[in-house]
């Protein structure tokens, strides 16, 4: 079955490695660039660069509430990106090793993908509610 598929499967793994790789880099970036972040959301209505942020100005009640929101953000896009690159990482192995003569591990592929669907919807609605 995975032979018969396998440029469809090919093609949809390196999608999600690709995906799963832009990801992890975007949430990397932003979770280190939270405070500065933060401080754009906050200060919206003055025009012109904001001032340089060395770490020792104080922090409003606002801006702080905006950092620990974009840090918790990116931290959990940060898992799911992991998640999506790992998908299509079992995917390209699945290819690589034929995996259609080991119907142990196509179960075991199955319920990881599950658990992995899941884990996203799961995530999702966390961070939407």
């Amino acid at each position: 079955m995975v032979k018969h598929y396998s440029r469809r499967l090919k093609c949809t793994s390196w999608t999600f490695v690709v995906m799963g790789l832009l990801g992890v880099v975007g949430a990397l970036f932003h979770g280190f660039t939270a405070r500065r972040g933060a401080y754009a959301m906050t200060h919206r209505h003055h025009h012109g660069p904001p001032p340089p942020v060395n770490g020792t100005e104080p922090v409003s009640e606002k801006e702080f509430a905006a950092y620990d929101l974009l840090k918790a953000m990116s931290f959990v896009s940060f898992i799911i990106s992991v998640t999506i690159l790992h998908i299509g990482k079992q995917g390209l192995w699945a290819i690589k090793s034929n995996i259609s003569k080991h119907p142990i591990w196509v179960n075991s592929l199955k319920r990881r993908f599950i658990f992995k669907c899941i884990l996203i919807i799961v995530l999702s609605i966390v961070m939407c509610s």
